[in-house]
C-alpha cells in the first residue's frame, strides 16, 4: 500500500467517524487532521539553503572547540581580561544594531 493510500485511508475514516464527544471537538480534530496530512501528501517544493549556490563547509565544530580552549577550558589561552574587552565590544555593537533597528 503506497504512503498516499493510506493517507487518504486515514481521512476518509476520520470523516466518516463517529463522534465520541462533541460534534465541534470532532469538527476541529477533523479539520486539524486534514491540514497535517494535506502538508503530508504536497509538502513544499524546496527549502532550505538557496537553490544553485554553492555550499561552504565553515568547520563550526572545530571552531567550537577553539572557542571553548581560548577562553573557557581549565588553562584558557587568553585571560578574563580578554574575554571582558571582547564581550564589552560584542555588546557595543549589539546595542548600536538594536539603536539602528529601533529608529527605522
Amino acid at each position: 500500500m503506497e504512503f498516499e493510500d493510506v493517507v487518504n485511508e486515514l481521512m476518509d475514516s476520520s470523516s466518516s467517524s463517529s463522534s465520541s464527544s462533541s460534534d465541534d471537538d470532532d469538527e476541529v480534530y477533523t479539520a486539524a487532521e486534514h491540514i497535517v496530512l494535506s502538508d503530508i501528501v504536497n509538502p513544499a517544493c524546496h527549502r532550505g539553503s538557496v537553490e544553485g549556490h554553492r555550499v561552504v563547509n565553515r568547520d563550526r565544530q572545530s571552531g567550537h572547540c577553539r572557542l571553548y580552549e581560548d577562553y573557557f577550558s581549565d588553562n584558557p589561552t587568553y585571560g578574563p581580561s580578554y574575554f571582558r574587552r571582547r564581550l564589552i565590544l560584542s555588546n557595543f555593537i549589539d546595542l548600536c544594531l538594536v539603536y539602528a533597528l529601533r529608529s527605522e
